[in-house]
């Protein structure tokens, strides 16, 4: 029997370090595999201590995608210092499951266009689209 993958997916932490300590202490007890953080990490560019830290010193794999209250190159310097994966345009596999994504939205603070979230989106997905199980 395959063992099943176990994602703790959070978005709009918006810099809430304290929660983000609660929730990577809940991602220890849950046995989580994967920690996926969906966006607005921060809150418009500020606030970036003790976001993704907790998670990583618990021993969870983390993949993150920006929000529209962070850049792009935000996103990809807390991937690189904290040994991350920034999923924007791109797809990693992880174990059996191929995953993809484009962060950002259409409105707010970072904007992208309709036409580049689904570019960004169609190349991720073209990656791992051989992939059984896909997110």
């Amino acid at each position: 029997m395959t063992k099943k993958l176990k994602i703790l997916a959070v978005s709009d932490l918006h810099g809430d370090s304290n929660l983000a300590l609660g929730l990577a202490e809940k991602a220890e007890k849950e046995n989580i595999d994967l920690v996926v953080l969906c966006g607005d990490l921060t809150y418009a560019e500020s606030s970036t201590e003790g976001i993704i830290g907790p998670f990583v010193k618990k021993n969870k794999k983390v993949i993150l995608i920006p929000g529209n209250h962070e850049t792009v190159a935000t996103a990809e310097f807390l991937a690189e210092l904290y040994g991350a994966t920034n999923l924007h345009g791109y797809s990693i596999k992880y174990k059996d499951v191929g995953l993809f994504g484009c962060g950002g939205a259409n409105i707010g603070m970072f904007q992208l266009s309709e036409d580049e979230i689904f570019e960004l989106i169609r190349k991720g997905y073209d990656r791992i689209r051989m992939q059984r199980k896909r997110f």
